[in-house]
């Protein structure tokens, strides 16, 4: 799944706590390289929008090959303390469910995510 977003500075300020308890607790992977090499199951990939168009088809093709979730974010240095930082993975699972919630009321639109969970619950 890929989605591009405008996040409100309220919902960045939540994610930028979360992604500090995440890089405290060693449950991130940073930088592009590390993204691409990263061998395990669980993902969240957050993206600076205004990446070049090949780093972008990579990404793409990363998350759908996965299944990774793949969130492109326009404003994007607001989340990240050093300016240096373009692409950041979140491995912790609680982590990145709480950040896909996140993202997703906060710009008011559903994602597909939380559709399947929904349609999971009904059901059930």
């Amino acid at each position: 799944m890929m989605k591009t977003v405008k996040l409100s500075e309220t919902s960045s300020l939540e994610i930028c706590k979360i992604i500090g308890f995440a890089i405290r607790s060693r449950a991130t992977v940073i930088g592009y390289d590390s993204v691409l090499n990263y061998k395990k199951h669980e993902l969240l990939i957050l993206a600076n929008a205004s990446l070049s168009e090949r780093t972008i088809n990579k990404l793409k093709k990363l998350s759908e090959s996965k299944k990774y979730v793949l969130f492109l974010i326009d404003n994007f240095k607001m989340l990240m303390l050093k300016a240096n930082i373009n692409v950041l993975g979140v491995t912790n699972s609680e982590m990145t469910k709480r950040i896909i919630y996140l993202i997703s009321n906060f710009e008011g639109e559903v994602n597909e995510h939380r559709k399947e969970n929904t349609r999971e619950k009904i059901n059930d």
